[in-house]
């Protein structure tokens, strides 16, 4: 079992033999913590995607800390080495090239490998792109997905989001400037009732914030010449209310006269429609007294 804890108020564990997880900003470079910017100065290392990247944000805060690349590609040694230094005494920053890493970003096996070796890890909060769009979008926010990039392939990324269609909730996942159209067009198929919101570019000069039905959107994006910059997708699926309520009713009519049971009825509509059992119940009771 992994444990760690902080003992007294606003007093965080020593700097040294520890993996700290900072977050740093989406775009402009001053939406980062102030904790932040003295952790990045005292560690020892710190790891990030791309060095260059990482090397603007520094130096615009005049840190000297070196940098090593720890990308998706990171091999087992890899990780080895960095987890060993921590044991003997050195301290560790990882970072993305934007926003909270190990979100859709490498770190993820870095992080266990070091809570199963006992290794302190914390994490420094800051700019979450995916939760600032959620914000901008004005979308229901009590239950969300996050699907981090979906598959290339048209197939594939159907199936993804159609494993969704049963469920009332706000889907969030990052997309390309060259796939958005493609992926708005196959989405509402899917979902051809609700809302969607594109979140471009945000807190950078050029950010975009577009929202509406799927018609507007592909009519908006279908007549730009080039989309570019960093884009957040969200839908807010209505399963319920995408439902005809009078279809419904006629598929219990046929399996109550098929002399289905009413509770196997209720289950069987609700599980194949993503209708709560309470909703169809109420439905059914209606149709066997029209029976």
């Amino acid at each position: 079992m992994y444990e760690h804890k902080i003992n007294k108020k606003n007093e965080f564990s020593s700097i040294s033999n520890a993996l700290f997880i900072i977050a740093t900003p989406i775009g402009n470079l001053e939406d980062i913590t102030l904790r932040a910017l003295d952790t990045l100065k005292k560690v020892n290392v710190i790891l990030c995607e791309d060095t260059r990247v990482t090397q603007k944000l520094l130096s615009a805060y005049q840190i000297n800390t070196k940098c090593f690349q720890f990308d998706d590609h990171a091999s087992d040694n890899k990780i080895e080495k960095c987890l060993t230094l921590i044991e003997q005494g050195q301290s560790i920053a990882l970072v993305s090239d934007a926003g909270t890493p190990v979100l859709s970003d490498p770190g993820c096996k870095l992080v266990n490998k070091a809570m199963e070796r006992g290794i302190k890890v914390e994490s420094l909060p800051g700019a979450c792109s995916l939760i600032n769009a959620l914000v901008l979008s004005g979308f229901k926010s009590l239950k969300f997905s996050f699907l981090g990039f979906l598959p290339h392939e048209k197939a594939a990324k159907e199936k993804t989001l159609a494993g969704y269609k049963k469920f009332e909730t706000t889907l969030i996942f990052f997309e390309s400037p060259r796939r958005l159209l493609d992926t708005l067009k196959a989405a509402s198929q899917i979902f051809p009732t609700s809302q969607v919101c594109v979140a471009r570019e945000m807190t950078k000069r050029f950010e975009e914030i577009t929202r509406g039905n799927f018609t507007s959107l592909i009519n908006h994006y279908a007549l730009k010449d080039e989309i570019r910059g960093e884009i957040v997708v969200l839908i807010e699926t209505e399963a319920d209310k995408a439902i005809d309520e009078q279809h419904i009713k006629d598929l219990l009519k046929s399996l109550l006269q098929q002399k289905t049971s009413l509770k196997d009825a209720v289950a069987e509509i609700s599980n194949s429609y993503g209708v709560t059992k309470n909703k169809v119940y109420d439905l059914a009771l209606s149709v066997r007294n029209e029976l």
